[in-house]
């Protein structure tokens, strides 16, 4: 599959691909023994899935996967293949499955979110405003609004 309005991931970045998966179930109850691998062109391995442990007559149910991908850059051209692992081809037998929720994204590496901003009121720089809003820089002598960080107060010199 390829992701036409894919974004450029440079190499230097750490993308992720991630998916859910499910195997088939034959008429029987049994299902079809499968495992996957994720690449990335033809040469590129990024994952391959564990088997899925479903025991005759459970119920269905998604599994989710998700890859690191490092050291690769990523563009509209890129190719992933998300396909049974090779034993599974030309073996006898169904080896079916179910794909949902593709999703590639990336990081560049060494940037991180903010996760919150600190503001010192305490080492903000105060100004000094008279009644008509004029700035004042040394004020004396009457009523003045000091403004400090997001504190404002009314003082009296």
């Amino acid at each position: 599959m390829r992701f036409s309005g894919c974004e450029e991931v440079p190499a230097d970045a750490t993308a992720y691909i991630e998916f859910d998966w499910c195997p088939q179930r034959q008429g029987s109850g049994d299902f079809d023994p499968i495992r996957l691998e994720v690449y990335i062109g033809a040469a590129t391995k990024v994952l391959e899935t564990k088997d899925h442990n479903f025991e005759n007559g459970h119920k269905l149910e998604w599994i989710h996967e998700k890859a690191e991908i490092k050291g690769v850059a990523i563009n509209k051209d890129s190719a992933f293949h998300i396909r049974p692992v090779s034993e599974y081809w030309g073996a006898a037998g169904a080896h079916r499955y179910d794909l949902d929720n593709i999703k590639v994204s990336y990081k560049k590496d060494g940037v991180s979110g903010i996760d919150d901003i600190t503001v010192n009121e305490e080492n903000a720089p105060v100004e000094y405003y008279n009644l008509q809003g004029v700035r004042v820089e040394n004020p004396e002598n009457g009523i003045f609004i000091r403004r400090q960080g997001n504190s404002v107060t009314k003082c009296v010199k």
